[in-house]
């Protein structure tokens, strides 16, 4: 029996060699055409996921602008209370406590301390 498939083998063998070089190529092209389909998902996939970070990052720094604006809104304006109690001498009621609302009692003037 092999010296059979050995005999038809060897009366055809360049039909057999084509069939061996079909299969290979068609095998080769199977796995270059399913490995670029991969890379373009892989690649298609980074780039969402960039643009998703650039919007993420976008957000954050609108938000840590508004939140800086009113910071330093309110910074002013406890300043402003403080300088305008620290004028007066801190003795008038009212000074006194918007100085206790911004201070701890060790930084309030004498005058306004327990």
């Amino acid at each position: 029996m092999i010296r059979r498939a050995v005999a038809l083998v060897a009366g055809h063998w360049q039909i057999a060699v084509g069939i061996a070089a079909l299969l290979i190529a068609t095998h080769l092209l199977a796995y270059c055409g399913g490995r670029s389909d991969g890379t373009n998902n892989v690649l298609a996939e980074q780039r969402e996921a960039e643009i998703d970070r650039q919007r993420q990052t976008r957000e954050a720094d609108e938000n840590a602008d508004s939140t800086r604006t009113l910071d330093q809104q309110e910074n002013t304006d406890n300043a402003q209370e403080r300088t305008d109690a620290i004028n007066d001498g801190g003795r008038i009621g009212l000074n006194c406590l918007r100085l206790r609302k911004h201070y701890r009692e060790a930084d309030l003037p004498a005058a306004c301390r327990r």
